[in-house]
């Protein structure tokens, strides 16, 4: 799909595009989204105070998305070799700022060391290198990933996608994880920044998963409940990115 025709949807996004032009392209693959309900007063010591903890009908939830990264490259520029296709898993909560819903980043792991330094200088992402795989059989895939700088930050989970292919509803929760259009971070001088992001809605799956191995959020300090996690799939998303940009939070506004 040409980037025209994403830009052209847009009645889908909760606030407009930025008015600068994107800056880069990315194509995401058989993503899982993996999420927990998670206790809220655990969430807000490890999120930032100036960002609020969005909730959705009282509750709060963290993510984890093991996918490919493919075709990821600067606007005008060919692909950085071993930049450019690469897995990636990333341990998430859902928080707004300034009223705008966005998602907030624990941590992210890539298999590429140059993207995960590259966007921990540049963007300000908590990007780890990782050693990682992913094995496709029978349906199912396999995505097993260890963190090179600690062993026990560790991710081993199957999943296989269920039919139908569906649109998440307006106001469901599906929705409510998905079609959210920016991040927030804070940086090591105590700023945030914002990066938007756009793509076209979701088409999800609901998916079976069988977990092995889920260490991710107990090596940030999160103790998981013991329930299973709501899982779904989708296939593929092409993304467009814009530049960080430094955002100042309103005071006055409702926090948790």
């Amino acid at each position: 799909m040409n980037k025209k025709e994403i830009l052209s949807k847009q009645e889908h996004r909760p606030f407009p595009l930025p008015k600068i032009p994107w800056a880069m392209q990315q194509t995401w693959k058989d993503l899982l989204f993996l999420h927990y309900k998670a206790p809220i007063d655990t969430l807000r010591r490890h999120v930032p105070d100036e960002l609020e903890i969005d909730l959705f009908e009282g509750g709060c939830w963290v993510g984890l998305t093991p996918f490919k990264m493919r075709d990821v490259r600067f606007r005008f520029l060919p692909p950085i070799p071993t930049a450019s296709n690469f897995l990636e898993l990333n341990f998430r909560t859902y928080v707004k700022m300034n009223g705008r819903p966005g998602i907030f980043f624990f941590s992210l792991d890539a298999s590429s060391g140059l993207s995960a330094l590259g966007a921990r200088l540049g963007a300000y992402l908590p990007y780890f290198a990782a050693d990682m795989t992913v094995e496709e059989k029978d349906g199912w895939f396999r995505f097993k990933s260890a963190r090179r700088s600690d062993p026990s930050a560790a991710f081993d989970v199957k999943y296989k996608p269920e039919p139908p292919v569906f649109e998440a509803a307006p106001g469901s929760l599906e929705g409510w994880f998905v079609e959210r259009y920016c991040l927030f971070q804070e940086t090591a001088k105590g700023k945030y920044i914002e990066i938007d992001i756009h793509h076209l809605k979701w088409l999800l799956q609901t998916a079976e998963v069988k977990i092995a191995r889920n260490w991710v959020p107990k090596a940030h300090g999160i103790d998981l409940p013991g329930e299973k996690p709501l899982a779904h799939f989708a296939a593929v998303q092409e993304v467009l990115v814009w530049p960080p940009k430094v955002v100042v939070p309103r005071q006055g506004l409702p926090g948790n």
